[in-house]
């Protein structure tokens, strides 16, 4: 487009376009700096204006940044192309792995192991939801109260994010427990036929433990996303590729269960970050209740969720509400 029409077009129909540009934090700056006009025009919206771009390229993270309760990233208006940047960021980590996600979810079909929270229509969708909801940062280092009293605030405060959100997020979260635990038992069993092939001996897994297993994945399914990627890409013989690190050799980590990365100390190095500790258990009761209310209220739920329920349907199969309860009360910890 000429710089004589594009001077000719509207404000309204300018901006229209801005919103709809793929947004890189590099992208913005360069358009910021070299057209006039777009920054002025930038200028004057201001923080409505990023928030419209945010609403069009990063709806879910902009929904998890503006609730009160749900601790993501740097909670709090946008204001700057920065913290415009930081959903941008959290989106793009969610999505690449949803792709990866995709892969595996297809190798399971191929294998006739695709389980019934994979088989769900509406499992992308669930996922990605589980994800931005349950992005809970760690206790920071700076944080100098005393043990005990870190640990109760901590506790206390996911408890009001998962007291606060919409049941359907609720559901979307323990879909994506369920999801998780499917892909980890089938990347456990390919890694322990891996091991089997390098002579190297078997080794106890969380995959026989399922309960253990959702604590884990709940408590911390950043932890999982790069189990589950460094897993994905040593099975497929090639390099694990992180932006902040070099390349890592895939191979030495087969060497590790599937368990043994979602559960080795680092990140989460203290009693209160493991499977039974006061945090987790607390996580647990909460979506458990809340999960126990929908299922005390199922037919008033059906009715008013269908977008819920239909997410929940065997994807391909008929509409049946059996299954979709079968699945609701599989979110359940037994």
């Amino acid at each position: 487009m000429s710089s004589v029409m594009f001077d000719s077009l509207p404000n309204e129909i300018v901006l229209a376009i801005i919103v709809r540009v793929h947004f890189s934090y590099e992208s913005f700056q360069a358009l910021l700096l070299t057209n006039r006009r777009i920054s002025t025009l930038m200028s004057d919206r201001g923080r409505k204006l990023l928030e419209e771009i945010a609403g069009v390229q990063f709806p879910l993270a902009l929904w998890a940044s503006s609730q009160p309760t749900i601790p993501f990233d740097k909670n709090g208006p946008i204001y700057c192309l920065g913290r415009l940047d930081n959903l941008c960021s959290r989106s793009q980590k969610v999505d690449e792995f949803v792709h990866i996600v995709e892969k595996i979810r297809s190798d399971m079909l191929k294998e006739g192991d695709l389980g019934p929270a994979l088989g769900a229509r509406g499992w992308k969708q669930n996922l990605r939801v589980a994800l931005h909801v349950m992005y809970f940062p760690s206790v920071p280092l700076e944080d100098h109260r005393g043990y005990g009293q870190r640990l109760k605030d901590r506790s206390h405060h996911y408890a009001m994010v998962l007291n606060d959100i919409p049941v359907d997020c609720i559901l979307a979260v323990r879909h994506g427990t369920l999801m998780a635990v499917e892909l980890f038992k089938f990347l456990d069993k390919l890694v322990a036929a891996k091991r089997a092939e390098m002579g190297l001996p078997a080794t106890t897994t969380l995959a026989h433990n399922e309960i253990q297993l959702r604590r884990a994945i709940e408590f911390s399914f950043d932890k999982f996303q790069l189990s589950c990627r460094i897993t994905f890409y040593a099975l497929h013989g090639s390099g694990w590729s992180d932006p902040d690190k070099d390349i890592v050799d895939p191979w030495p980590l087969l060497k590790l269960t599937m368990g043994e990365v979602l559960l080795e100390p680092g990140s989460h190095s203290c009693a209160s970050c493991r499977p039974n500790s006061r945090v987790s258990l607390t996580i647990q009761s909460c979506l458990n209740r809340r999960t126990q209310d929908v299922l005390g209220d199922w037919n008033n739920f059906v009715v008013q969720a269908p977008e819920a329920i239909a997410a929940l349907q065997r994807e391909g199969g008929e509409q049946n509400l059996k299954p979709v309860r079968a699945l609701v009360e599989r979110f359940l910890e037994q």
